[in-house]
């Protein structure tokens, strides 16, 4: 099958993302660096609503299967139920917030941090990697590639590099949002089987399934893959650029 060239091209990209995380060896950091790192991918998390948002409205008429999924997964990060809104139930970036202080950043740490240098450029051009999908010869497979890699898989894939660190910070606390986030966004179920696969319905792989069945309808399934691949290594791109500022 012509999709497991994806499969094994999405892996050997999460081994890179996984091996620039492991390089800053996140046990061994002192809490200064570690608490930066993560301060700094907070604000890397404010993208994620606004890519999500502008992937959502550019898809072509031939996605609007997959319109729900995305939609679900935008509604996930404000989960107050109801309607008017109580306005009582946190955001997820507010969850995110209130794990960093579980762990010992304070709340002037958190108030005074700011984005450097190199995480606005991250910031940027996961915006401007939208674009960069829209002029590819198959562009809803490319967008749904770069959201679901960049947005679910990896980001499930920071977090369990950094969840041992985020454990022994947190000790008896609960884990609102990182610990939540990787058993939400984790890939269970390669891309090949995709379409037949039930038992799991994680952020990444009920993204998989429409990008399956769309690569699977293409003129050229070869080409698609094709797109689809440059977009997942321009995510695995964004990630690996964000950890370099760390690294000594």
């Amino acid at each position: 099958m012509l999709i497991n060239r994806l499969d094994q091209t999405e892996n050997v990209l999460q081994l890179e993302v996984c091996e620039a995380i492991q390089k800053l060896e996140p046990l061994e950091l002192d809490r200064a660096t570690f608490y930066e790192i993560l301060l700094q991918r907070e604000w890397v998390s404010y993208c994620f609503t606004p890519v999500y948002d502008i992937i959502q409205n550019r898809l072509s008429p031939l996605s609007i299967t997959i319109k729900p999924t995305i939609r679900q997964i935008i509604q996930e990060e404000y989960p107050d139920s109801g309607w008017p809104p109580t306005g009582e139930v946190p955001s997820h970036r507010e969850d995110l917030v209130t794990d960093l202080i579980s762990m010992g950043v304070t709340e002037d740490q958190h108030r005074n941090s700011w984005f450097s240098a190199q995480t606005k450029v991250v910031m940027d051009e996961s915006v401007e990697s939208v674009r960069i999908c829209l002029d590819t010869e198959f562009p809803d497979v490319a967008l749904i590639a770069f959201l679901r890699f960049w947005g679910e898989v990896l980001t499930a894939v920071e977090y369990k590099q950094l969840k041992p660190r985020i454990l022994m910070l947190l000790g008896s606390r609960p884990s609102r949002f990182y610990l939540p986030h990787i058993k939400h966004d984790e890939q269970i179920n390669s891309l090949a089987g995709a379409e037949a696969n039930t038992d799991s319905t994680t952020h990444a792989d009920e993204l998989g399934k429409h990008l399956a069945r769309l690569i699977s309808n293409s003129s050229s399934k070869s080409r698609a893959i094709s797109c689809a691949e440059d977009s997942c290594k321009k995510a695995a791109l964004l990630k690996v650029t964000f950890y370099a500022q760390f690294h000594q």
